[in-house]
């Protein structure tokens, strides 16, 4: 049977009684837990060590972050980059690659850090010195984790029990939201076809008033028909174009590399029958389609704006 895998990142010695801890915590759940110290992490010899735990990031399906006081470590391509005048660390990196991956990120920042913080942010440019943090730019990279508006849950601890208590009950909703989409996807079957049984019903009915209108002929009833139909899909795009939709594809469009111009969602909108469908047809990779499937948010929004059905 599959487990979860979870990553476990931040510094090292400065935060492995909390790693310990929350190794055990994770596997008491039955989980599996990843850390480079226990040798989970299958090391490439044509990698550097550090890219070897980007790439076991990906193979993940979630990554806790636990950010302490010290900065860390850099990360090989800071070093090798002597021209880089903003250097990473390596868990800095591991975050960005789980972000940019789309795996689900649990951020716990330590409540002295997280103080020491907010008087970062009412001196920026001033000269302060800060006694919970070795490095200003601890500061910075939690400024990074904030601006993200969605795919990162960020919680501050004092004790080891605040990241257990918030991981257990965060992790329970997520498994009460699975259970959920499996009941949807059953009346998901279900709505799909009496969808095509209106849609044949509705094709139908065209079919036979345009063949009544051909037959009693009134003046200008080709002009009447095109007037009608044009009149029907400027009120659907319209529509479309003020939903939330179409902004949330472009913002996936923006974050995955995928060229896309707003104007161009609209036709193959019209043109598909599922979310997958749509997607790969805008040229999202399977991968990237995985991952936005997934969310539900997507789906939901795709029926409704489709079918005005609401999840």
């Amino acid at each position: 049977m599959v487990k979860p895998r979870v990553f476990v990142s931040s510094t090292y010695y400065d935060l492995k009684h909390i790693r310990n801890s929350l190794k055990n915590f994770i596997e008491d759940l039955g989980y599996e837990a990843v850390l480079f110290e226990d040798g989970d992490i299958p090391y490439d010899h044509l990698l550097s060590l550090d890219q070897s735990c980007y790439l076991e990031v990906t193979r993940c399906h979630m990554l806790v972050l636990i950010i302490g006081g010290c900065y860390g470590s850099l990360s090989s391509e800071s070093i090798e980059d002597n021209d880089n005048y903003n250097p990473e660390s390596i868990t800095i990196k591991e975050y960005k690659t789980a972000r940019d991956k789309n795996v689900p990120t649990f951020v716990f920042i330590e409540k002295n850090v997280s103080s020491e913080y907010q008087t970062y942010k009412a001196n920026i440019g001033g000269n302060v010195n800060y006694v919970h943090v070795n490095n200003v730019k601890i500061f910075e990279f939690i400024d990074q984790i904030y601006s993200q508006k969605i795919g990162t849950q960020i919680h501050e601890f004092d004790k080891f029990e605040d990241i257990s208590n918030w991981l257990r009950d965060q992790w329970a909703g997520l498994f009460a939201e699975y259970l959920k989409q499996r009941q949807d996807q059953k009346i998901l079957l279900s709505i799909s076809s009496k969808i095509d049984e209106l849609s044949q019903v509705s094709e139908a009915l065209r079919t036979y008033t345009e063949s009544l209108m051909k037959e009693l002929k009134p003046e200008g009833f080709h002009d009447i028909i095109e007037a009608a139909s044009k009149s029907i899909e400027d009120t659907k795009k319209k529509n479309f174009y003020n939903h939330i939709f179409p902004g949330l594809i472009m913002e996936r469009a923006n974050a995955y590399g995928v060229n896309l111009n707003e104007g161009d969602i609209y036709p193959v909108f019209t043109q598909t029958n599922s979310l997958e469908e749509f997607l790969s047809k805008l040229g999202f990779s399977d991968e990237t389609i995985d991952n936005i499937t997934n969310l539900c948010i997507y789906t939901e929004q795709y029926m409704e704006l489709k079918y005005g059905i609401h999840i």
